[in-house]
């Protein structure tokens, strides 16, 4: 072959037949539809999709978009997620803003309808969410009515999610009652701004999804701003209904009444709301927060009469000593409690007989903290928490305990009346130079005597620097 002859196949290389066949196939894809699943053979199928994609600028969106489900329809059998289609949402990277969408969410929704009949699960994410830039993720899209219908057409869906993009409370509320095959539905940025008289809508609403979820949380993010709740049908013999709340706003009165977990965080100094505003990621801004904070709306009282009954768990942090509230007290208004986490909190337990709550099997009582001097002056009643019949577990952060009469305390431990289920036992003494924290550590050899090799016991002192027992 000449020189002249090699420079022209350079210059014009021979297309093969199946190039060929591949380019007329990708320039005019969203017209061939159902001839691509009759003609094509599934590994050509993928190789066009392949093709079409990396030349998706030049045939556009609307091409590619209009032969998907033919291209490879296995893709929609069963998982979508709106992240799977990030060249559907156009953004000016360089300006920050969203262009109007060649696709729309109902659309996008539309297509589903019509292409994955037998879809199982549904994750819609936020557009924004598919870049990088920090200031997009302030841009949320707030799901329409009209898309809204569209997922309640979806009967065969049993898992869906919505993240970083807001719906309001009633459609979250239709997409439950309407997809009857549901098990399992999430949202974080739930609008719930109700009206004065819908507080009987929301029981009955409650009243219906408690037969259809057993495992139920409520989070609060910026009531009644948004919240975040997560439903899931999982069989089990017990429910599971948990919700985090603070006391700054109605969010308690929104969740529904039986409760079998909850975390009640309180508000007590600038200092402390500064950082739990910090916390709450979902506040748009500082100042916002605070005068919602400062603005306590409820007490640690009418919140155990009205879910304590059926509270497992409780875990509450920042009580503060005019609420008044003791140990006894809390195990009286929840009498079915198994697990108590009491977090820089005051709660008193002096003179306390606690025998008769046979329910406790984990304690944790931590009165450390930089920001209320007064939990320095919380006494620990040592003997009184001991003497929980079926206590597990016990981990105490403090600054004083009062071991009573110490002696009858290690007398019933000798002879096993007491600490008969203890599994673990930690004890944290805060206090600077104790001259009686010697007696923690009488206390761990006395059960450690009684119950060899069968408790995992932790004291730590300030004077000690720590010593296991094991």
């Amino acid at each position: 072959m000449s020189g002249s002859e090699i420079q022209m196949d350079e210059k014009f290389p021979l297309c093969s037949l199946k190039n060929m066949a591949i380019d007329t196939i990708v320039e005019n894809v969203a017209s061939y539809k159902e001839l691509i699943q009759r003609k094509i053979s599934p590994p050509m199928r993928q190789v066009v999709l392949d093709t079409a994609m990396e030349r998706i600028q030049e045939i556009g969106v609307f091409q590619i978009w209009a032969a998907l489900p033919y291209l490879d329809p296995h893709m929609f059998t069963e998982q979508i997620s709106t992240r799977d289609f990030p060249t559907i949402f156009h953004v000016d990277d360089s300006i920050g803003n969203f262009w109007e969408s060649e696709v729309s969410m109902e659309e996008f929704l539309q297509f589903i309808v019509k292409f994955a009949p037998n879809l199982r699960e549904l994750d819609i994410e936020d557009p924004s969410n598919f870049w990088k830039s920090w200031d997009r993720k302030f841009l949320k899209q707030t799901l329409e009515p009209s898309s809204i219908k569209q997922i309640c057409l979806m009967q065969n869906l049993m898992h869906i999610s919505f993240k970083d993009i807001f719906i309001r409370i009633s459609d979250f509320f239709d997409i439950c009652t309407e997809l009857k095959n549901l098990q399992y539905i999430a949202a974080d940025n739930i609008l719930c701004e109700l009206e004065p008289d819908s507080t009987k809508m929301l029981s009955l609403n409650w009243e219906a999804l408690n037969s259809q979820f057993d495992h139920q949380e409520f989070i609060e993010h910026n009531y009644t701003r948004k919240i975040c709740i997560i439903l899931k049908k999982v069989n089990s013999d017990e429910p599971h209904r948990l919700a985090y709340a603070s006391l700054r706003t109605d969010f308690i009165n929104f969740i529904p009444p039986n409760l079998t977990h909850l975390y009640v965080m309180f508000c007590k100094t600038l200092k402390q709301l500064k950082y739990i505003n910090l916390l709450i990621l979902q506040i748009n801004s500082y100042e916002y927060g605070l005068s919602k904070c400062q603005r306590k709306k409820h007490c640690l009282k009418p919140i155990l009469t009205r879910f304590g009954a059926s509270l497992k768990k409780l875990q509450v942090e920042c009580v503060g000593e005019e609420e008044k509230i003791s140990l006894r007290y809390i195990l009286e208004q929840c009498s079915n409690l198994e697990v108590l986490y009491l977090d820089s909190s005051f709660v008193a337990n002096d003179d306390e007989d606690l025998t008769s709550f046979r329910k406790l099997k984990s304690l944790r009582w931590s009165v450390r903290t930089s920001r209320d001097r007064d939990l320095h002056l919380l006494t620990i009643s040592v003997q009184n928490i001991l003497s929980l019949p079926l206590l597990e577990e016990l981990n105490i952060e403090a600054y004083v305990f009062d071991f009573g009469d110490k002696e009858n305390l290690f007398e019933r431990i000798r002879n096993r009346e007491i600490l008969t289920n203890l599994r673990e036992l930690t004890i944290l003494d805060h206090t600077m130079d104790d001259p009686d924290d010697f007696q923690l550590f009488e206390l761990a050899d006395e059960i450690r005597s009684a119950y060899p090799f069968r408790v995992d016991i932790i004291i730590h002192t300030s004077r000690l620097p720590r010593d296991w027992y094991n």
